[in-house]
């Protein structure tokens, strides 16, 4: 059985790595591949004026945020579990399909 998280600075280094995880990946792709996150700015697809991909990023980044706040306050591993799984999987998701996303839907939006 794995110990809980007990101290306030071992809360805070978890929620600076797992809580903001998806953030830290879309840096790492924003250098390594910045064509893969190119469709992101398309205004082609557009929600209320703003680019679908931008919405989708913010939306992950808030996620993000989220979990990194919950697993800051967090007492106990399966609240841990619980916020990575409602939270930090779908802002990862998010980062990772963003881009074919939007390319589904320009391509069902031009036909």
């Amino acid at each position: 059985m794995t110990q809980p998280v007990s101290s306030h600075r071992e809360r805070r280094i978890l929620a600076v790595t797992v809580g903001l995880g998806p953030i830290w990946f879309l840096v790492y792709v924003l250098i390594a591949a910045p064509g893969f996150l190119e469709p992101l700015g398309d205004p082609a697809v557009a929600v209320g004026g703003i680019p679908l991909g931008w919405i989708l990023i913010v939306a992950a980044a808030g996620l993000s945020v989220a979990a990194a706040v919950a697993i800051e306050r967090s007492n106990g591993n399966r609240w841990l579990g619980l916020v990575v799984l409602l939270l930090v999987f779908p802002a990862l998701f998010l980062v990772v399909i963003g881009p074919a996303i939007v390319l589904i839907a320009k391509n069902l939006g031009s036909g």
